[in-house]
């Protein structure tokens, strides 16, 4: 298929002793856009509603251990490869980064509202101690 690339299926097995990289050099991409903190709110929404599934495998060999994950036909398009068939790791990765950094914002977020909210109840508390002397 044009586009594509070179294809390499493997049912069983595929080691890398070493270690696995894709390039990922500025010198190799194009059209670069950071995202935004709503580019990355969007993405952690789409993470919540994906469904993650357990399965087997159909193909013998690997049909034994009992796997943890997406299915492709019910997964967001930006994680997918350019078939719609197959989770482009590399996508994949990216898209999990951006869900955790917005939910590192939200909890940086809930965490100064915490700390607001405990300030309040310790001057309150203060307060009630102040009233409660003068009685």
């Amino acid at each position: 298929s044009a586009g594509l690339g070179r294809r390499v299926s493997v049912w069983d097995r595929f080691e890398v002793n070493g270690t696995f990289v894709n390039n990922s050099s500025r010198d190799q991409k194009k059209d670069i856009v950071k995202l935004t903190e709503e580019d990355q709110d969007q993405i952690l929404e789409k993470i919540k509603n994906t469904p993650i599934f357990h399965y087997r495998w159909k193909q013998e060999g690997i049909n034994i251990k009992l796997r943890t994950g997406v299915i492709a036909e019910e997964s967001p398009v930006d994680i997918l490869d350019e078939t719609g068939k197959a989770v482009s790791l590399l996508d994949y990765t990216g898209f999990l980064f951006a869900g955790v950094k917005a939910q590192q914002d939200e909890i940086e977020e809930l965490t100064k509202k915490i700390e607001s909210r405990q300030k309040e109840i310790d001057e309150l508390k203060k307060m009630a101690q102040e009233i409660n002397s003068k009685l």
